[in-house]
């Protein structure tokens, strides 16, 4: 269904969710028409066209729009390269000022808009084929998301400042003192160890090196090379993703920056054992992803047992029935609560196995609820909306899972804990989305 477009407003430019809706502007002299495209997390590719022209910035409001809405724009005009136009519907434009850039570039001749002739040169004639399956996304982001912890700037006078520059994935990367999930992420930089080491060698500030959003050069993949050193931006305001930690080694879409918090969690077998929550709250919806590491639980069950006489042919280690039913327990607190069972089913995400559970509360809201276990890790993704509201399809649907190098994990076959892993299907350079920090 084609959302509704109201004319909205010129400024500021970029994509503005006001907690409404989301107000679209993005500047063009030679534009005769700009289409504005929504995508759902299948892909799918709504098309609408913005309403206003004001000082030559097109723009119009989506009501209802919410953060994590994936989008791009199509220009219509002329096609004159040798006068300097070049628009071509064909193919999808990032917005130049996206504040989250998601996906990658797929080096084809589809994302030109000239025609590439046999030789490899360009020519003049536009090229048709329609580059969105091959380009990146912008992505809505909620402005009024703030620091989980209060923020000021140190104000040391310049003429006693020593500014070091640093790479922050080269800069952290090999640290051996930093946890092996943050090196080379803006959170391993962040890590009171590294800010403890700056310190200790007199550094006031610290310089990035290329952080805006960039791309991966062609001819350095066909080699098998990464863009290293970050000098191709693509997108000025977003923050490089491939830089975000991946700590707990999943990706969903929340509406907003998550608070995370570490727990414990008592197990089945009455075990506690380590976790962290990623929780955001959007007015009366409530979101969590709760991640709960299994790693340890041989043995620890093992030191439970060892002093058992006959151990260990009469006093047996339970951690494989541990592992095998932590989706189960975990589903069966769910099942316990006050609450009506509506749905309850198998349900694999990227062929990983695992459970779905609907729940209808007292006060009439309703629990959605998905439950896997991937590399010894449980993962528990719940969200709540009010009585009568949307099922939360953006969250649910977008959830997935990350390898130790950030690339989304997706199996051949079905993946089940405890079982040797199936043979994975291949993807490219690591997704740039939001990430589970």
């Amino acid at each position: 269904m084609t959302p509704a477009i109201w004319p909205g407003r010129s400024f500021p430019l970029g994509a503005y969710f006001d907690g409404a809706g989301v107000n679209f502007s993005i500047f063009s002299e030679v534009a005769e028409r700009i289409d504005l495209c929504l995508f759902d997390d299948d892909g799918t590719e709504t098309a609408v066209r913005l309403p206003e022209r004001t000082a030559f910035c097109w723009h119009g409001y989506v009501p209802g729009l919410r953060p994590g809405q994936r989008y791009g724009f199509r220009v219509h005009g002329p096609w004159k390269p040798e006068e300097g136009p070049r628009c071509n519907p064909s193919k999808l434009l990032l917005d130049p000022y996206a504040r989250a850039i998601v996906g990658t570039v797929t080096h084809t001749p589809a994302i030109f808009g000239h025609v590439i002739a046999r030789d490899g040169s360009a020519t003049v004639e536009p090229n048709a084929e329609d580059s969105a399956p091959f380009v990146p996304r912008s992505v809505v982001i909620d402005p009024k998301e703030k620091w989980s912890r209060p923020d000021s700037p140190p104000r040391h006078p310049l003429h006693r400042s020593v500014i070091y520059e640093l790479h922050v994935k080269g800069f952290t990367k090999l640290r051996e003192d930093l946890p092996p999930e943050i090196r080379g992420t803006y959170a391993g930089l962040g890590h009171p160890t590294t800010v403890k080491y700056l310190q200790q060698l007199g550094i006031t500030a610290v310089e990035l090196m290329p952080i805006h959003h960039f791309v991966h050069d062609g001819f350095l993949i066909d080699r098998g090379l990464w863009n290293y050193w970050g000098y191709n931006t693509i997108g000025f305001f977003a923050a490089h993703a491939e830089y975000s930690s991946r700590a707990d080694f999943f990706t969903v879409n929340f509406p907003g920056q998550p608070k995370v918090r570490d727990i414990t969690y008592t197990t089945e077998f009455g075990i506690t054992i380590p976790g962290r929550v990623h929780s955001y709250e959007d007015g009366p919806t409530r979101y969590s992803v709760t991640v709960v590491d299994y790693a340890n639980v041989q043995k620890i069950h093992a030191e439970r047992v060892k002093d058992c006489k006959g151990y260990p042919d009469t006093c047996g280690n339970p951690y494989v029935a541990e592992l095998r039913g932590a989706m189960d327990f975990a589903t069966w607190n769910f099942i316990k609560r006050d609450a009506k069972v509506t749905y309850f089913a198998y349900g694999n995400s990227d062929r990983i196995e695992g459970r779905r559970i609907q729940l209808t509360n007292a006060d009439r809201s309703r629990t959605f609820v998905a439950v896997h276990m991937h590399q010894n890790r449980l993962y528990i993704f719940e969200a709540t909306v009010p009585a009568g509201g949307p099922p939360p399809a953006l969250f649910q649907q977008s959830l997935g899972f990350l390898d130790k190098d950030g690339i989304r994990v997706r199996y051949d076959t079905v993946y089940s804990n405890m079982y040797p892993p199936p043979s994975r299907v291949q993807y490219g350079p690591p997704d740039q989305g939001q990430q589970g920090r």
